[in-house]
């Protein structure tokens, strides 16, 4: 895992950052853990709010999809090969803390790029489970049988224009808000080179 301040250049991190939180962005309600409509055990820290790109429908995606590539090329020497998605995430707060499901974004490997959009108190948390695509079971069946073997391994506070890239099989968990309204976040998942 590799934290990075600064990941954009201000310009680019303005017109995201203005993009998202303004109102030209069309959230739909997750329901889930990661908005995969998995209701199994859920609570009420597995719910909030995403907007998906389709990587080439709209100026904001491909003005992401460019600076994504030129910014993890420049600052971690990784060429993307493929996007699987690109999608922005909202937290509110909601009257208490919480912590969402541990999951994983996908079930083939594959690398995650966090940017966080605004300063929150909703940590990323990290645990030491990296799940194993080769034992024929989902990534939420495969955390559920295995829930002793989840240790918290780091946590990452969001901060404006700071980005985490992890590998994507390794489960992690969102935190709500509780000091701040609102927690924004540009979630990539790619394959590289």
């Amino acid at each position: 895992m590799k934290v990075i301040e600064n990941f954009f250049a201000p310009d680019v991190f303005s017109v995201v950052s203005q993009e998202v939180m303004g109102t030209n962005v069309g959230w739909q309600a997750l329901t889930g853990r990661a908005g995969n409509g998995d209701t199994k055990e859920t609570s009420l820290q597995d719910y909030g709010f995403a907007a998906v790109y389709d990587i080439r429908a709209s100026f904001l995606a491909t003005y992401l999809e460019a600076a994504v590539v030129t910014e993890v090329n420049r600052q971690l020497g990784i060429r993307i090969k493929n996007f699987m998605r690109i999608r922005f995430g909202l937290q509110t707060y909601v009257g208490g803390s919480g912590i969402s499901s541990p999951h994983t974004d996908h079930d083939a490997p594959h690398q995650t790029l966090l940017v966080y959009l605004n300063d929150a108190d909703g940590d990323t948390i990290f645990y030491d489970m990296v799940y194993e695509p080769d034992s024929g079971e989902h990534p939420i069946e495969y955390a559920r049988k295995r829930k002793e073997w989840l240790r918290v391994k780091e946590t990452v506070t969001p901060k404006s224009n700071k980005a985490v890239l992890f590998d994507g099989m390794r489960y992690h968990s969102s935190s709500q808000p509780t000091k701040t309204q609102m927690r924004y976040v540009l979630n990539v998942n790619f394959t590289g080179v």
